[in-house]
């Protein structure tokens, strides 16, 4: 758990600079717009603004880099305690982890903040014009306006964990063994459940085992979830959540490892 958090941080160092950079070129095109056509103007565009391309070149090579890295460590793992030798993954494999990644979180991802961040500026927008701000006002709030410093912290941090788990997810789907998983918290004062008041536990969540096509579940809340930080999963699930989880293989009464039909043994996103 230690090591997969150390890594994982030093993923969010090296993204996260790129991150807030797609972020910044949102609110520079907003003061474009707003010096050039004027607050009515730049605020309707804005409006309209669905997603951040720019935002997805960043998250693409996050995902796959992240999601890769994971992914080998846990066919690694799987193949040693299968007594099976650790060959190296062939190029299908790995673009299957990349395909994954890129269907189930890039479009979700990219979507969700772009949404956030329009709001948020239109937020400002809306407060300029009530107050009656000059364009040149509005333009040094934006400025000083530490929103996407914030953001790009709170999308490393989960979008990362989101990548390195559904990493897992993909290699351990691809074992041909029958297997369970296991639920790990990062137990500290910040973690959900320690308080009465958390609307999810993930605190007690802590070691839970099932079987690996069945979900996890919230004590508190009930809510099901594949794995931590699976897209499928609300927002006060998975948002700057750092738990993790692993596969291991089940075995029958003598021993043995259980083959699975692969036809059918297919995690839930």
């Amino acid at each position: 758990m230690l090591q997969y958090n150390r890594v994982n941080r030093k993923f969010e160092a090296k993204f996260r600079p790129k991150i807030k950079k797609a972020l910044d070129g949102v609110v520079s095109s907003l003061i474009d717009d707003l010096r050039n056509r004027g607050i009515r103007l730049a605020e309707s565009e804005l409006s309209q603004t669905i997603l951040n391309q720019q935002l997805q070149k960043p998250l693409l090579e996050m995902y796959r880099e992240v999601g890769l890295y994971h992914g080998k460590q846990t066919n690694r793992r799987l193949k040693q305690e299968a007594g099976q030798k650790a060959l190296g993954q062939n190029e299908q494999w790995m673009a299957d982890i990349i395909r994954i990644l890129r269907e189930t979180l890039l479009e979700y991802a990219t979507f969700g903040v772009s949404q956030t961040l329009r709001d948020h500026l239109l937020l400002v927008l809306s407060d300029g014009i009530k107050n009656e701000l000059t364009v040149d006002e509005l333009v040094k709030i934006l400025q000083k306006d530490t929103f996407t410093k914030m953001q790009a912290e709170r999308i490393v941090r989960t979008e990362v964990g989101r990548a390195a788990n559904t990493g897992v997810a993909v290699a351990s789907e691809s074992f041909g063994f029958v297997m369970v998983k296991e639920w790990f918290a990062f137990r500290d004062q910040r973690t959900r459940g320690r308080k009465p008041k958390d609307k999810k536990d993930h605190f007690h969540m802590d070691g839970q085992v099932v079987d690996f096509v069945d979900d996890f579940r919230d004590p508190r809340s009930g809510e099901r979830i594949a794995y931590p930080l699976a897209p499928s999963g609300s927002a006060a699930m998975v948002i700057n959540c750092r738990c993790t989880w692993a596969a291991t293989p089940k075995r029958d009464a003598n021993g043995r490892l259980i083959r699975k039909n692969m036809g059918t043994y297919k995690i839930k996103g």
